[in-house]
């Protein structure tokens, strides 16, 4: 049962739980403003060592080999431990957690991420890009242990909404190529984004409660963002790396409107490294991006 990893959970929990109570009654503390020198300096803390049997559950939820993570946390479960000290760094920013959206993530595998080793991590505000409407806050996240110092680097996108622009945004639809070709096909239930939650902490009820979910404008709970960059790196394992997880070096994936569950959405291919994840060609995809491999960077 997944459900026994909600011990595992606490610091993402308690998160979330911030979060729903500064939409409620008001944050914790006093917001500041936007910082004026940016990068800030990072926020680091030292987190325990994941169990073995939550990396396995994990693996094995999102359809991977746990053979191929041998004595390795996969890089791709750094919500885990990344969000709670994210958390922390965005929390007194003059915007509404209400309405707090996950806009892209990327990340740089730079070694392994050995188990049973104590997890360093290194948050910070890099950038806000705030024109009145929305603010997109680049907050850089930098995973290690003591054998493997800087492992892991990611750059989160949370976009905040202030107020709706007047008139129409004149934005280009975005379309998977119809050229892009499919590698995989996923089968999502409606317990998906419970899974996700269960093994990962983020329990924002958009994502397990439907009531909720209907009550925010969906007509469904929504899969994590981070759910569909963990299936797709797994996709990628499985179909392109030839089920060498060490070979991924960099995936950077933006989220551009919301997974509804259940769904049977695909990974598709474009040319140099492009990657889509939608229903079929010429429709909005639900993310897309790119990656690069351990090759690639070789022969730079």
């Amino acid at each position: 049962m997944l459900a026994r990893h909600i011990v595992h959970q606490a610091p993402m929990i308690a998160t979330v739980l911030r979060s729903v109570r500064s939409v409620l009654i008001g944050p914790l503390r006093r917001t500041r403003p936007v910082p004026e020198h940016l990068p800030e300096p990072p926020l680091t803390k030292v987190l325990p060592p994941l169990p073995d049997a939550l990396i396995d559950d994990y693996i094995v939820n999102l359809g991977g080999d746990v053979e191929k993570y041998r004595g390795i946390v996969p890089a791709h479960l750094f919500p885990q431990w990344c969000f709670p000290v994210v958390g922390k760094v965005i929390a007194d920013l003059p915007y509404s957690m209400a309405k707090m959206l996950n806009a892209g993530c990327s990340m740089e595998v730079k070694g392994p991420i050995p188990r049973g080793e104590a997890l360093r991590v290194s948050a910070n505000i890099e950038s806000v890009d705030d024109n009145g409407y929305r603010s997109i806050v680049k907050v850089r996240v930098v995973t290690g242990t003591e054998t493997s110092p800087d492992a892991l680097e990611c750059v989160l996108s949370v976009l905040f909404q202030i107020r709706r622009p007047k008139g129409k945004s004149g934005k280009e639809a975005l379309l998977i190529p119809e050229g892009a070709a499919e590698i995989e096909r996923w089968k999502l239930s409606k317990r998906s984004g419970l899974e996700f939650a269960y093994l990962t902490g983020d329990f924002n009820p958009v994502h397990w409660l439907r009531i909720y979910a209907r009550l925010s404008g969906f007509r469904n709970v929504i899969l994590h963002g981070l759910g569909t960059m963990a299936h797709t790196v797994e996709t990628l394992n499985r179909c392109i790396l030839n089920g060498q997880p060490e070979r991924l070096h960099t995936l950077e994936l933006r989220f551009t409107r919301p997974l509804v569950l259940p769904g049977t959405p695909a990974v598709y291919c474009g040319n140099d490294g492009e990657i889509f994840v939608g229903d079929a060609p010429g429709k909005a995809p639900y993310a897309m991006g790119h990656y690069t491999t351990t090759e690639e960077k070789t022969n730079e």
